[in-house]
């Protein structure tokens, strides 16, 4: 095959993907609007406490139901199908699934809601079996191509009327989002400047307080050198460097014991100098 060939051939594929792409697209869209219209019409609301889209345990795996209401009764669900051929290994799985709930839960009961003519001969069977057998509990529905029509009209309605306070309430959420990111931001900053503060004070202290112990140890050992040799060594034996606390001494207070070590080596300098003078 020539270049010219391949890309026709290439073109051709992308086109059957975004066909295929399409078709899925509003298959979704009609069945969705189908259960969201039919829930509506049979009062299977979220007023009346119905939820979208639930999950829950079978003996076989988990089972999603289109809606469903777990009360004090137990579990009603029910499963909407709003397309022309409800056949296939899938749904046969999620009947399998319904079956083993109600055999398990005696206070389970539900519904399978479809288009007249839709479910083919093996689902059919087994939909009017699961009838027989659990009684008032479970239902087949079958509803025709008019109602059909109506639901999926109603659910399309429905949807129109919600998307915009839904794209409201998301606008709000991104909205309140945003200010919470940014009041963040603000905190963060002025965490991150007072601890620079708390750094930049801390280390100046450190360093007033090296200035300071290094001031008294000039000045007392100013004083111990001007001492006779044998009072020198007492005084230093019985006295602790500057910037020390004898062992078992109580906590020092910052301003009585800064004001303390100042004036005392003020004192000593003046006895230095007085006994120079002498």
């Amino acid at each position: 095959m020539n270049e010219e060939g391949r890309r026709r051939e290439a073109d051709e594929e992308r086109r059957r993907r975004r066909e295929e792409t399409e078709r899925g697209r509003k298959h979704n869209e009609r069945s969705r609007h189908f259960h969201e219209g039919m829930a509506q019409l049979r009062g299977e609301t979220r007023e009346a406490g119905w939820k979208h889209e639930q999950t829950i345990k079978t003996p076989l795996s988990e089972r999603r139901h289109d809606t469903a209401l777990d009360s004090k009764k137990g579990r009603e669900f029910t499963e909407y199908n709003g397309g022309n051929n409800l056949s296939g290994p899938r749904k046969l799985l999620q009947i399998a699934k319904d079956r083993s709930l109600l055999e398990r839960d005696p206070t389970a009961s539900g519904s399978w809601v479809a288009i007249q003519g839709a479910a083919d001969a093996q689902i059919r069977e087994q939909l009017e079996a699961m009838e027989r057998d659990f009684g008032e509990r479970f239902r087949f529905v079958e509803v025709t191509r008019e109602q059909a029509r109506a639901a999926r009209e109603l659910g399309k309605r429905l949807e129109r009327e919600r998307n915009p306070m839904e794209l409201f309430n998301s606008e709000n959420l991104r909205a309140r989002e945003r200010m919470r990111e940014r009041a963040e931001r603000v905190r963060e900053k002025a965490r991150t400047q007072a601890a620079a503060e708390r750094a930049i004070q801390a280390a100046r202290e450190a360093r007033a307080r090296e200035e300071r112990i290094r001031v008294q140890r000039e000045a007392h050992e100013r004083v111990l050198a001007m001492l006779p040799r044998d009072v020198a060594k007492l005084l230093q034996v019985s006295t602790p460097d500057p910037g020390e606390r004898l062992p078992g001494a109580p906590e020092p207070h910052d301003g009585s014991t800064r004001a303390g070590r100042e004036a005392r080596a003020r004192a000593l300098e003046r006895g230095g100098r007085s006994r120079d003078t002498r």
